[in-house]
């Protein structure tokens, strides 16, 4: 008898799901951190004063500032 067929098949199915949700945590937050580069990116080619208006749109408006980045083009 090798060491698989003593190991019950539940467990197996039981750590496949774990390394499931595992992947799935791992693919969104890959998802968080591309969305954040996005922002960043955005953020990083306006000049100082697209800036400045994109900040004091926010203080204005009270719109979250991370909404007006993501409406940029």
């Amino acid at each position: 008898m090798n060491k698989e067929e003593e190991i019950p098949e539940s467990f197996w199915e039981a750590l496949v799901e774990v390394k499931d949700r595992e992947i799935n945590q791992l693919k969104e937050h890959v998802r968080e951190l591309q969305i954040g580069h996005d922002r960043y990116e955005k953020l990083r080619r306006l000049s100082p004063m697209q800036f400045h208006e994109l900040y004091e749109k926010n203080i204005k408006t009270g719109e979250h500032f991370d909404t007006l980045v993501d409406k940029l083009s």
